[in-house]
């Protein structure tokens, strides 16, 4: 595997953990945070050649920090909590082992903190804590530095403790919760026009698509923010494979086999084959039910919002021109 997609692989594995931590909390399940210590235990000492151990697992300075490295003199602290408390009880340690470092690793993101803060720790232990703040973006900078051989050992432990353990139903499900939680953030400047309105509007023409089908497109557009944040985390081909190569490129078939009584070996076609040859044939509007259909039916959860959040990958994806016809030349 080139390093490009062992970088890809990696960055996959941290974005699965990251959203399963964020819908745990929204349960209020905090269970898969205390399994997290000593999952970043094991993928720090690769990354880094780091000796931490969990400090927990005899209560030694269990107090203050969740992980120790005594050879390295580190201490790290695992938590999802943003608040300034939680940073002045970790800190406390280096009140009696001022000459260990110390880092804190958020499960999310890292939190915004006051100048004052920051002068206040600076005062009181002489070390810069905005530098000991980190979070999983720092942790993919510092993977995408390392040499090959180090970066294959990363993979490898990427690739045998996360990525094994997620389907490609899994995977999906964990994206969308991710990106109904952005959805529910955002706010619409209803004073602006939909994004993209005249590209978008022609290609709702050349399919043929009825009103009803139109405006939820329409309304996903402006969300389509939401989605390409994950490419920040989390690689978009997994999920134009899922959406686009498996589940509408069946829905395709199906229904030109359905129309056509002579359509020769369409297996071995792409998308973009099947439109131009097709198109003519097809009714788009029942093409799309069905994937919105199809798409719903993978969500754990049925419910109004999520429901929006199909239409806003089927947006996205015809938008791009994934699916849906590009163009009514075809024959």
């Amino acid at each position: 595997m080139n390093r490009e997609n062992l970088i890809k692989s990696i960055n996959q594995g941290i974005a699965l953990t990251r959203y399963q931590i964020e819908q745990r909390q929204v349960l209020n399940d905090y269970s898969l945070n205390i399994y997290s210590e000593n999952l970043y235990r094991d993928m720090l000492n690769v990354i880094y050649g780091y000796d931490l151990e969990n400090a927990n697992a005899d209560n030694k300075n269990a107090e203050y920090i969740d992980l120790v490295d005594d050879k390295n003199k580190i201490f790290i602290q695992v938590t999802s909590t943003k608040i300034k408390a939680k940073i002045d009880n970790t800190l406390k340690i280096l009140e009696t082992k001022p000459d260990f470092k110390i880092k804190i690793l958020y499960l999310l993101d890292k939190p915004s903190l006051r100048d004052s803060s920051f002068d206040e720790w600076r005062n009181k232990y002489s070390i810069d804590v905005e530098k000991c703040l980190i979070d999983t973006k720092d942790l993919l900078k510092d993977i995408n530095n390392l040499e090959q051989t180090k970066l294959e050992k990363t993979y490898n432990f990427f690739d045998t403790q996360i990525l094994k353990n997620y389907t490609t139903e899994m995977v999906l499900n964990l994206v969308i919760k991710h990106i109904l939680r952005q959805y529910r953030k955002r706010d619409i400047n209803f004073l602006d026009d939909f994004n993209n309105a005249k590209e978008v509007g022609k290609k709702l023409e050349i399919n043929h698509l009825n009103e009803r089908i139109s405006v939820e497109i329409r309304r996903g557009l402006d969300y389509r923010d939401s989605i390409e944040k994950l490419n920040d985390d989390i690689t978009m081909s997994d999920l134009q494979d899922f959406i686009v190569h498996e589940i509408y490129r069946v829905i395709l078939l199906k229904h030109i086999k359905g129309v056509n009584t002579n359509v020769g070996n369409i297996e071995i076609k792409g998308v973009d084959e099947l439109h131009y040859d097709f198109y003519n044939s097809l009714d788009f509007n029942k093409i799309f039910i069905e994937l919105y259909n199809e798409i719903t039916s993978y969500f754990d959860v049925k419910d109004f919002n999520e429901t929006n959040i199909t239409w806003i990958i089927i947006s996205y994806f015809f938008e791009i021109c994934d699916i849906g016809a590009k163009n009514d030349n075809a024959d």
